[in-house]
């Protein structure tokens, strides 16, 4: 599982107890730009990934998830050891054929399949650990605690269906090139996989639930981050589970699990 969202505070910060799997969409958010026929959604290449990366860092530079991880981050270097992470990350899905873009980078998704190993393989994750033996033991912790309490999230909510779904592992957009509709072009890409193989999809996200809510997405769990930390100062980071049905699947599925659409 990759944690990586577009950079859109959430209006519903709230722990949500019980699942709420299946069930179609209320309507659609303000804010957020219409899907485009227009936009282009082509392979990320390799020769873009300096690009992607630096766009990639720029739009989580105000993500919840990434303030946290930042405060605790006092190693040299912090920004090329994440771009240096990132571009590790992108390699893989560029390998596995699990990489979309738009622009050449200026907005990019790396994605996971059903019924395939989605994690980076062995090379890639050796490569990405000696770069996070830079991390302070602060750090380390901080991580470790958002993996736990959202693995434990996933597990519950979805158990094994999860190995039989799409994931939108990591999506994000240039700052200057929000606001048309790539973000949306593709996260659209791969429900649009989903509604024709029948295959739900699923993604974790702190600052972005009203955007993916806004593509058809509900939140179905929530846990928080940091609460419990005496070293974090800020407020609690709110960590949301979000799920879409494939369409053609929606009132099978919502029977099958005995939940009512809303």
């Amino acid at each position: 599982m990759q944690f990586l969202a577009l950079g859109h505070r959430s209006q519903r910060e709230r722990t949500e107890t019980s699942p709420l799997l299946g069930g179609r969409p209320k309507g659609r958010a303000r804010g957020y730009q219409e899907l485009k026929p227009n936009v282009a959604v082509e392979p990320l290449r390799r020769r873009d990934i300096p690009h992607a990366t630096d766009c990639l860092h720029r739009a989580f530079v105000t993500d919840s998830m990434m303030i946290y991880w930042a405060d605790a981050d006092t190693a040299p270097f912090r920004t090329a050891r994440m771009r240096a992470q990132h571009a590790l990350l992108f390699h893989d899905a560029i390998r596995k054929k699990r990489m979309l873009t738009v622009h050449r980078g200026d907005a990019v998704m790396r994605y996971g399949v059903p019924g395939a190993d989605n994690g980076m393989d062995r090379v890639h994750t050796f490569l990405t650990r000696l770069v996070q033996k830079f991390d302070t033991k602060e750090l380390t912790k901080r991580k470790k605690e958002m993996e736990e309490k959202v693995g434990a999230m996933v597990g519950e909510a979805l158990g094994e269906r999860v190995a039989d779904m799409y994931e939108v592992q990591a999506l994000a957009t240039a700052p200057e090139a929000q606001g048309h509709g790539y973000g949306s072009a593709l996260v659209t890409t791969v429900t649009d996989m989903g509604d024709a193989d029948g295959h739900d999809v699923w993604l974790i996200t702190a600052d972005a639930r009203p955007f993916y809510e806004f593509l058809g997405f509900t939140a179905i769990r929530t846990t928080t981050i940091g609460e419990d930390n005496p070293k974090w100062t800020g407020a609690p980071v709110y960590m949301h589970l979000m799920y879409r049905p494939a369409k053609a699947g929606w009132r099978e599925e919502d029977e099958k699990m005995g939940l009512e659409s809303v």
